[in-house]
């Protein structure tokens, strides 16, 4: 590692290195190497390269002998001192910022939620009529809604079961597993394929349009909708995820799939799932019989309209937040490599300046 301020070096060999599942701890003589310096050389430049060298394909791994024989160019002990004191302020800093941005996100998701909620269950009116239902689930609608259970508006459509064993004349074809149907959207990058007769492809085939449900998984994201748009001609599905088809002169896909994502569906798939030690399941006869608060097309249509465009300003602002949050951290980076490298000398009114704005 050049320097400007390098003084010496060190190898890691000089260090006391253990082992304990697939971690490696250093403890350094402090007269020649600070701790703190090492942290940000690992962190900073080191972590890096070993990631890149290291063995493996599943889990890659860096011996301890391989480590213990990397030179470090290193400064005097004061300077060592001084660049860990400057890095520790500055990245408490930054790291602050990124937490005060995340936060924001987490308020945005909390508005996009209440944006979807209201528009889902009461309209786009500011002050509607309301009737009652007797439902427990959704108790009003405005007057001229009405509440109807989905298997009543829709076609629910059960998926492959893998591992079945078929005869006769099979064709191949792609499928969407669990994995695929993320939370709100779609992870196509790894599909397999299955061979199956012409008649169960037919059976399970997904149309454009189709509300994609998992059936099981972590309990907040169990029956969220998300669209299929005919990513893939003649994709299949598994029976671990429901096909909703929805008759089209009584419920638009987008509007079901809004109202699985506002804090209305989200309670009631948390509510009728079943929970087990880490995950939940759910099923055709609890989808069929979720509440659909069913507005006319038209309504339906406006209310799609007006979530698309507010919702796309929310997510333009947390898009321009996460980019932040991205610039932070690469500068981060940038900062530990320059002050462990020696392109950036620290001095104490450095430090100083730090600590005085953090």
């Amino acid at each position: 590692m050049a320097s400007r301020a390098t003084i010496g070096t060190v190898r890691l060999a000089g260090c006391e290195l253990t082992t304990n599942q697939g971690f490696i701890s250093f403890i350094c003589d402090e007269r020649k190497l600070h701790g703190r310096f090492l942290y940000y050389v690992l962190s900073g430049l080191l972590g890096n390269y070993f990631a890149e060298i290291a063995p493996g394909t599943t889990f890659k791994e860096i011996s301890r002998g391989k480590a213990k024989l990397e030179p470090i160019g290193f400064p005097s002990s004061a300077e060592q001192q001084r660049i860990a004191a400057y890095l520790d302020a500055s990245c408490a800093a930054i790291d602050a910022a990124v937490a005060a941005k995340q936060r924001q996100i987490e308020t945005l998701d909390g508005v996009r939620k209440d944006i979807i909620q209201k528009a889902v269950t009461r309209g786009l009116q500011e002050r509607p009529t309301l009737k009652k239902t007797g439902n427990v689930w959704m108790n009003e609608v405005p007057f001229t809604w009405e509440l109807v259970s989905l298997k009543r508006v829709s076609e629910i459509q059960g998926g492959l079961t893998l591992g079945k064993v078929y005869e006769g004349s099979l064709i191949e074809r792609p499928y969407l597993r669990v994995a695929n149907v993320q939370d709100g959207h779609l992870n196509l990058q790894d599909v397999t394929t299955i061979e199956v007769p012409v008649k169960v492809a037919h059976r399970v085939e997904l149309r454009p349009g189709d509300v994609l449900m998992t059936e099981g998984g972590d309990l907040d994201k169990l029956g969220r909708g998300t669209i299929w748009s005919g990513e893939i001609p003649n994709c299949l599905h598994q029976n671990h995820i429901f096909a909703i088809r929805c008759f089209k002169h009584k419920l638009l896909s987008a509007f079901l799939a809004y109202l699985t994502a506002s804090r209305y569906g989200r309670d009631y798939f948390e509510a009728t799932g079943k929970r087990t030690t880490n995950l939940a399941s759910t099923n055709s006869t609890k989808v069929g019989l979720f509440p659909i608060p069913r507005p006319s097309i038209e309504e339906q249509r406006a209310i799609c309209r007006y979530l698309a465009n507010k919702l796309d300003d929310v997510t333009q602002i947390v898009n321009g937040i996460e980019a932040q949050i991205a610039t932070l951290i690469a500068y981060r980076k940038s900062l530990i490599h320059e002050c462990v490298t020696g392109q950036r000398r620290i001095v104490e009114a450095d430090i100083n300046r730090v600590k005085a704005h953090g």
